[in-house]
């Protein structure tokens, strides 16, 4: 029978199957309605509609889809066009985020154009992985040569994550297998003490306590930012930096957000860095006043890029760029033998997997316990 009473991730449900073979032409489409919404006559009327568009197929007609049904057929799990849906994802998506550009782009000029409205249900492995061998193989548009890997997986991450949306919703049964490219895993890039005292020496006056606190705190830029002085606790015994807001300033405009991840974190204080802010603090600095700002303002959205890019060409000849800053902070401390945990807690990650990136970095950590083993023999 086409259609049948079963149970679906623990929910009664009317599984409604149509599969026709004609020559080498094969039709297979399901639908699944749930029973306390439904009667069984409303499944039949859907499995007719579907037998409807197989014969409009082999007679080459062009039939309204079910997936454009302004009735029930419009409620179906797994009757929804991948482009219809992934534009339904960036609907869901916050455009003042700074990865919104990029996973458009991902579904406008690649995703859609391959899928087209290929139902969701009948997205497969096999697909995917031509996808993924056309992105490797055609040239970009805009610039020579091939893409990356690393180009082609951020494509599949977003695909991958339209998938798991949709899997969510009920729109699938199962997520296909999206196998990304092989990339060969690099050290994170940072900089030797004499590289960044170099570094420092190049950096404009006004300029060199944000650059200083990039290096010494690994606060990510939009952190520094927001930093006001509420934020910084100078006296005590415990001098550190709240960290709990970012923000990102595009020209005139603003946007004030928890930091990434939505969790705050503390910051301790080397003494250095107290002195330094201790230095630079007004003498009637208000809670809410910022620590580094331009024209009583926010700092412009590069203005830490381009003093950071310039230092590093006068002062050291190559490219270094404020994330690289995050990154030596991350990498002194573990040198330091600074544990796994602290590193992680002081930077914010999610996952300490993130963090031990930066493990390789202080070799010596950890050495003289080996000596344990040779104990037990």
């Amino acid at each position: 029978m086409s259609v049948r009473a079963t149970k679906r991730r623990g929910r009664d449900i009317w599984h409604v199957e149509v599969r026709r073979a004609r020559g080498e032409f094969v039709f297979h489409r399901r639908r699944f309605l749930d029973r306390r919404k439904f009667r069984k006559v409303d499944a039949q009327a859907i499995e007719a509609k579907l037998i409807e568009e197989f014969e409009a197929k082999l007679k080459g007609h062009v039939l309204c889809s079910s997936n454009e049904h302004p009735g029930i057929f419009a409620q179906l799990t797994g009757a929804v066009g991948f482009s219809t849906f992934a534009e339904q994802y960036l609907a869901l998506q916050d455009p003042t985020r700074t990865d919104y550009r990029n996973k458009r782009r991902n579904v406008h000029l690649h995703l859609v154009p391959f899928f087209g409205e290929t139902p969701l249900e009948e997205i497969s492995r096999m697909m995917i992985d031509h996808l993924r061998v056309r992105l490797r193989t055609t040239p970009m548009r805009r610039k020579p040569g091939r893409r990356s890997p690393r180009t082609i997986n951020n494509i599949l991450t977003t695909l991958r994550t339209i998938l798991n949306l949709a899997s969510e919703y009920e729109l699938l049964d199962k997520v296909p297998r999206v196998k990304k490219e092989p990339v060969a895993k690099q050290d994170p890039l940072f900089l030797e003490r004499d590289e960044a005292a170099k570094l420092l020496e190049q950096v404009p006056g006004r300029w060199r306590p944000l650059v200083y606190t990039a290096v010494m705190t690994g606060l990510r830029r939009g952190e520094l930012y927001e930093l006001r002085w509420g934020d910084v606790q100078l006296e005590g015994e415990d001098p550190q930096i709240r960290v709990t807001r970012s923000v990102r300033v595009l020209g005139q405009n603003y946007d004030v957000r928890p930091t990434k991840g939505m969790r705050g974190r503390t910051v301790p204080l080397c003494e250095s860095m107290v002195r330094l802010l201790r230095e630079i603090r007004p003498h009637n600095a208000q809670a809410d006043g910022l620590v580094f700002s331009e024209n009583g303002g926010y700092l412009s959205e590069k203005r830490l890029y381009g003093v950071v890019v310039k230092a590093g060409e006068k002062g050291l000849g190559r490219h270094i760029w404020p994330h690289m800053l995050r990154h030596t902070f991350a990498s002194w401390a573990y040198a330091g033998g600074v544990p796994p945990q602290v590193v992680q807690m002081w930077l914010g990650h999610a996952d300490v997997t993130t963090t031990q990136r930066y493990a390789h970095l202080g070799p010596s950590v950890g050495r003289g316990l080996i000596g344990v083993v040779d104990k037990l023999s």
